[in-house]
């Protein structure tokens, strides 16, 4: 899980035991004839931490609309690795 923003210094207990969600924002990088669409790297959301303003600046780069949202949360397949 080393691609995981905020668990650094968490044990697996640890992630497991938080109340959280695994979070990834989209983003778009446009050529003159092509759009290509990525995904951030994963963020550790903690309970009361706003998924919203963690995908901003996704948002402001390439106005993904899904990033208002709160991004896709990818939770379960993340909670799989864990274990």
């Amino acid at each position: 899980m080393d691609d995981v923003r905020g668990i650094e210094g968490l044990s697996t207990a640890d992630v497991q035991a938080q109340v959280a969600r695994f979070v990834v924002h989209s983003y778009g990088i446009s050529g003159l004839v092509m759009t290509f669409e990525r995904s951030s790297v994963t963020h550790f959301m903690r309970a009361g931490e706003s998924r919203v303003t963690a995908g901003l600046p996704y948002t402001l780069l390439s106005c993904v609309l899904e990033n208002f949202g709160g991004g896709r949360d990818v939770t379960t397949e993340r909670m799989r690795a864990v274990r």
